[in-house]
């Protein structure tokens, strides 16, 4: 349990670095690391570090700048706390090993592109870069530690093709159907991120034909439930607009987001659940 508190405080100290990358990375020649410390987005002055305590903080200054009193966006305290759980999850899961930090780090970097997403309705290619580079890097590291085959890296090339190629294909279908661009090329390019890092659970299948269609089924899950979810988004969008609420656009990447993680907990049992159903 102690090992458990750790991780979750970590998990939110890192939340508060995403914060940092999600509000400076769509910003055209900014930097992550310059300036080091964090600022209001409103009076630009640096926040104290009794400030910037995750979640806390917010919490104590009632979610207002100390310095000018404007409202602090509560996706500060929500990013935290979610990775703040992810830690803990990826911890639960996996323990202390390198595929509990490949989770935590899969994680992570969802996070960061679904909150991108739903701002500026960009998925940065630096972020989907990032974890194509991390996903072999870590899954080398496993090899080298006998904790996994070698062919596992194989895989991840394979995830990488099959997220790709499986939405590519959507994408020109839907194009075709609606006479219109039907995905934008950032999601096609997340499912690719996505392929790559579902190779991985469960760590204990034998043979690329088993391996590829693990990652095959997983990526229906994923766009189902991306899918499903959307369409309910979309429902209560339009009930919205009537209601006299602004005209929003909604981003698919969250959603997309949201069915990977459901599919890495509980996609074989939900897929033998459905093919018992169709039997």
């Amino acid at each position: 349990m102690v090992v458990l508190i750790l991780a979750s405080i970590f998990g939110l100290m890192v939340g508060s670095f995403l914060n940092v990358c999600i509000y400076r990375i769509p910003l055209p020649d900014a930097s992550i690391f310059r300036p080091r410390r964090s600022f209001c987005p409103q009076c630009q002055e640096p926040i104290a570090p009794y400030d910037n305590i995750p979640v806390l903080s917010y919490l104590l200054l009632k979610g207002k700048c100390r310095r000018c009193g404007a409202s602090i966006d509560i996706q500060y305290p929500i990013v935290e706390f979610l990775t703040g759980l992810a830690a803990f999850w990826s911890v639960w899961q996996y323990g202390l090993t390198v595929t509990g930090l490949a989770l935590f780090v899969y994680v992570c970097l969802l996070i960061t592109l679904s909150v991108i997403d739903l701002h500026h309705y960009l998925i940065p290619n630096k972020i989907i870069l990032c974890g194509i580079i991390i996903a072999p890097v870590l899954a080398g590291v496993e090899v080298l530690m006998a904790d996994r085959e070698a062919v596992s890296l194989v895989y991840g090339v394979i995830g990488l093709l099959l997220g790709g190629i499986f939405l590519l294909l959507i994408a020109m279908l839907g194009e075709l159907v609606f006479r219109k661009e039907a995905m934008g090329g950032g999601d096609i390019k997340l499912m690719a991120m996505m392929g790559m890092y579902l190779a991985w659970w469960p760590v204990s299948r034998i043979g690329i034909l088993n391996e590829t269609l693990f990652i095959a089924r997983q990526l229906l899950i994923i766009l189902i439930v991306g899918a499903f979810a959307g369409a309910i988004a979309g429902g209560a969008v339009i009930l919205a607009r009537a209601k006299g609420a602004e005209e929003r656009i909604i981003p698919f990447g969250p959603f997309l987001a949201v069915g990977s993680l459901l599919a890495i907990q509980f996609g074989e049992p939900v897929w033998h659940w459905y093919i018992g159903i169709l039997r």
